[in-house]
């Protein structure tokens, strides 16, 4: 009788340690699983982040190249042509800007997930620059459309043709730098990407 209470507390004991060892085994494996998905939803949501900051940045670059070119043409005109043509143009690069203003949860996402250069607070004080240089052009060319006085006129033109140079070179640092960042999320995706596959 002695032998089968033993075999029998020796089985339930085996058999507990068994069911002991199962629930620690799915527990780890679950665990695992979880950390598994959480991962995967991360790279997810980056590549997400990436793909649509490299879209956003791509069409600004494509913005600003067109708005350095067209300035480089307006740099040696002050006429009325050239005030109405770049105030269409500056129309164009506000409502940009404004764009830029509203993606704030896109560059705070990018700055998360990646290791660009430009943060949101660099663009908004690049932004004020900008439109502090844009008014100062518009101004000149207003006071040049105004002026009868042709040393004053002399004068405009050559703080028409110092504040575009200024505008060109702000512009160009600005793609400048904006394409370095393209390049990092550029290399970043495509390993995040090859790597998912």
């Amino acid at each position: 009788m002695a032998d089968t209470t033993q075999v029998a507390l020796i089985t339930g004991g085996a058999l507990v340690l068994s069911q002991a060892l199962n629930i620690l085994y799915t527990f780890f494996n679950d665990k695992r699983k979880d950390k598994t998905e959480i991962s995967k939803l991360i790279l997810q949501k980056k590549i997400e982040v990436g793909e649509n900051f490299y879209h956003m940045i791509g069409e600004n670059l494509q913005l600003f190249d067109l708005s350095t070119h067209y300035h480089q043409m307006l740099l040696s005109s002050a006429s009325e042509e050239g005030l109405k043509f770049f105030q269409e143009k500056q129309e164009l690069m506000k409502n940009n800007i404004d764009k830029i203003r509203a993606s704030k949860e896109t560059f705070n996402l990018v700055e998360l997930y990646y290791n660009i250069s430009t943060t949101f607070e660099e663009v908004s004080k690049t932004n004020i620059i900008t439109l502090t240089i844009n008014a100062n052009i518009i101004e000149t060319q207003e006071c040049f459309k105004k002026s009868d006085n042709p040393d004053e006129k002399a004068f405009l033109q050559i703080r028409y043709r110092d504040e575009m140079l200024k505008l060109i070179s702000h512009c160009m640092a600005i793609t400048n730098r904006l394409r370095m960042d393209l390049d990092i999320i550029k290399k970043d995706l495509r390993g995040l990407i090859s790597s998912y596959k």
